[in-house]
């Protein structure tokens, strides 16, 4: 046999072998599980253009090699460029990305995944009002009257810092507002349409209540980090 065919086999071999590895690559790389059409469509442009490549090569050959007074000998290239085109079909059939879903279970499984992730939720925005509620409830230092003070300055000093705690207060209040009343305000219904009630609450009045204090937040952070950890209980997930 021709040192050039036997080149050829031992490729061709090669390359079906590597066919065979590709097949279970993202069993092993979870790149290529992650993002599968990526490289499926990469495989798939790259396969037609070497074929493309390797058919015009040959064509190209085949020119050069034909001797003066004889006609061009397609029917090989033309058999190559059919299984070519046939083997990237039928491979594209075979591997197109499919979505398995099992009837029966999968709308099922989407609810719980939904629903832990609203747990979860809960519990990040009952962890970020905590973090921001010492911001509503500022320090009042009140001064301390002694001898040299007169009841004029102290009173004065006493309402100023009133004043000042109470700015700050209303500035964290409006703050934690603009942050947080949405997704409070989103959580809440999210509990409503799971049946969680505000009333049953010992604190429902103040859950029901205007932000107006630190109470308000105090209460939600609390309502939201526990019913986010019970349902994560109950579905056996870690809170």
């Amino acid at each position: 046999m021709h040192i050039e065919r036997r080149f050829h086999i031992w490729l061709w071999l090669a390359a079906a072998l590597l066919a065979v590895a590709i097949m279970s690559a993202p069993e092993y790389v979870p790149l290529l599980k992650e993002h599968p059409g990526w490289y499926f469509w990469a495989g798939i442009i790259g396969a037609i253009l070497c074929f493309g490549k390797a058919f015009l090569v040959a064509y190209q050959d085949e020119a050069r090699t034909t001797k003066p007074g004889r006609s061009r000998r397609m029917i090989a290239l033309a058999g190559m460029a059919i299984s070519g085109i046939s083997l990237v079909g039928f491979a594209g059939a075979y591997f197109w990305p499919v979505q398995n879903e099992q009837p029966g279970t999968t709308d099922a499984q989407k609810t719980q995944q939904a629903k832990i992730r609203m747990a979860r939720r809960w519990i990040a925005l009952s962890n970020d009002i905590l973090i921001d509620l010492p911001s509503t409830r500022p320090a009042f230092n009140m001064p301390r009257k002694d001898q040299s003070m007169s009841n004029e300055v102290f009173e004065r000093l006493w309402r100023e810092e009133g004043e000042r705690g109470s700015r700050e207060m209303q500035a964290g209040l409006a703050k934690m507002s603009q942050k947080y009343l949405s997704r409070v305000e989103e959580a809440k219904t999210e509990m409503a349409g799971i049946g969680i009630s505000m009333s049953t609450s010992t604190q429902g009045s103040i859950l029901e209540a205007p932000p107006i204090n630190s109470f308000f937040w105090e209460a939600w952070a609390g309502k939201l980090g526990g019913e986010g950890r019970h349902i994560l209980t109950e579905m056996g997930e870690q809170p």
